[in-house]
């Protein structure tokens, strides 16, 4: 007879209130390494938001907040923006795949077409000038980093 303890499942790691609540945004789904390719394929410019490691880097949840407010900005300017929400177990793949090792990172997407990455926390009018420009730039294949 063996007195052999069983092992607990390893933990799921938490995911903070704000994320929870950007994904409960109209424009906003979880995207992991598996529903990349299914959640790009779909037409328009979708924003890729890396968030993990919160505690490390407190700027994702600043970027979480701010994040809604800029896909409302750009939708009044007549681009419709999707949010992809990378699930932290997907993060270094596709970090990987954009060439992205910085967090809070926002990597945009046109028609599966790289355009660039902004990333980091910013002022308003600091953010809207970025997007702007990777939104205005040409697309790239794969995953290059952009501006």
């Amino acid at each position: 007879m063996t007195n052999a303890m069983p092992t607990a499942a390893p933990a799921r790691p938490m995911v903070p209130p704000l994320i929870v609540r950007l994904l409960a945004h109209p424009a906003a789904q979880p995207v992991s390494a598996t529903s990349l390719d299914e959640f790009l394929a779909l037409p328009g410019v979708a924003v890729l938001f890396l968030w993990a490691q919160p505690v490390r880097h407190p700027e994702v949840l600043d970027v979480a907040v701010v994040l809604p407010e800029l896909v409302a900005h750009f939708a009044r300017e007549g681009l419709a923006l999707r949010i992809g929400v990378v699930d932290e177990a997907s993060e270094h793949v596709l970090g990987l795949r954009y060439r992205m090792t910085l967090r809070p990172a926002l990597i945009f997407v046109r028609d599966g077409a790289h355009l660039g990455t902004v990333h980091g926390m910013h002022d308003w009018q600091v953010f809207i000038e970025r997007i702007g420009a990777v939104l205005a730039g040409a697309s790239s294949p794969g995953g290059l980093e952009g501006r």
